[in-house]
């Protein structure tokens, strides 16, 4: 719908509301596609910041399911790509402080 309404600036916070909502119902495939599609959204609009929550969102589900390995990597790329900047952007876009 955010497409169809040409406001791309929906797309990180509804990402992010998809995310948290499978998140909190255990629906870890959907929570996982929802991060990926930020990832997606991060490295198309070469925006470090989107790229970065997608990470994060991505390696919380990656710890869910067990996954470790592909957690801490995830988390250790974020170090590469956070900015000072970002605390007040993410404040903004998440409940969280990544």
């Amino acid at each position: 719908m955010a497409e169809q309404l040409d406001r791309a600036d929906l797309f990180v916070p509804l990402l992010y509301g998809l995310w948290g909502f499978h998140y909190i119902r255990g629906e870890s495939k959907l929570a996982l596609s929802a991060a990926e599609q930020m990832e997606a959204l991060g490295e198309a609009r070469s925006d470090d910041l989107v790229l970065m929550l997608g990470h994060v969102y991505h390696a919380i589900i990656r710890y869910c399911l067990a996954e470790f390995a592909p957690s801490v990597a995830l988390l250790n790329k974020c170090h590469d790509l956070s900015k000072p900047s970002h605390r007040e952007a993410c404040a903004g876009l998440t409940a969280e402080d990544p």
